[in-house]
């Protein structure tokens, strides 16, 4: 995961990089925030894993957390913004790079909304963030954006067991549903089960699968980014708010 999110950052610096400065203050199509703006947000989620402890108690103070912690950054160059992060990239890779698997797995951190979880499902919050508002990003500026199959695989196992406050309500009250699918070329099965104020997500064998799904269109219909015409694809991101 550590290595998986290093890549991720280089890679949205250098999206960064890529744009002039007056593109950074151009609109994120369906957010009120413009391209500097997103790009702060990503270098607030890597400091909350270096040191600012701030966590929204529930969704909607999630979003006022955000916008306050945006506000809190005076810097109005998306080069400039660039830089930091690239700086905090690096270091966070530092601070990662001294922890043992044992330590990473049996540590507990708070997350956001009451979860609480070990280190590499809070990484994969982060690595989520960097492949969806890299996303954003690239769509308002018309630059180019890559989602790896294998990180997107990578997000969905760690993160979809943590993405209980993200259940739409009337599905975590309504009537137990259930899928069990398959990422393509990952060995492993995950099955979700919500319902009846439930949320449940575990791996299991392959053979106890009913589809299987393409990890970067489950990944971006989950987060929002596109509508499938998977069925089953489409069954599973409805259960969500956007992330």
């Amino acid at each position: 995961m550590a290595a998986a999110l290093e890549r991720a950052g280089g890679a949205f610096v250098a999206l960064l990089r890529s744009l002039t400065r007056e593109e950074g203050g151009m609109p994120i199509p369906g957010m009120r925030w413009t391209v500097t703006d997103t790009a702060i947000h990503m270098l607030n989620i890597l400091r909350r894993g270096m040191g600012d402890r701030r966590r929204g108690d529930t969704l909607a103070g999630l979003a006022e957390l955000n916008d306050l912690e945006i506000s809190e950054v005076t810097v109005a160059d998306v080069h400039e913004v660039a830089d930091l992060l690239e700086a905090d990239v690096a270091t966070y890779a530092g601070l990662l790079g001294g922890l043992t698997d044992d330590a990473a797995s049996s540590a507990v951190i708070d997350l956001h909304a009451g979860v609480r979880s070990d280190i590499p499902t809070g990484l994969s919050y982060q690595l989520f963030d960097y492949l969806a508002h890299g996303y954003d990003i690239a769509t308002a500026t018309h630059r180019s954006w890559d989602v790896p199959a294998p990180e997107a695989a990578l997000v969905l196992r760690a993160a979809l067991p943590a993405l209980g406050p993200w259940v739409r309500p009337e599905i975590l009250a309504g009537a137990r549903q259930r899928t069990a699918f398959l990422l393509s070329d990952q060995g492993v099965g995950l099955e979700i089960v919500v319902g009846g104020g439930t949320y449940r997500v575990q791996q299991g064998p392959r053979d106890s699968t009913d589809w299987t799904a393409d990890p970067v269109e489950l990944f971006m219909a989950m987060a929002g980014r596109m509508e499938s015409a998977v069925p089953e694809v489409a069954r599973v991101a409805s259960w969500y708010e956007p992330i």
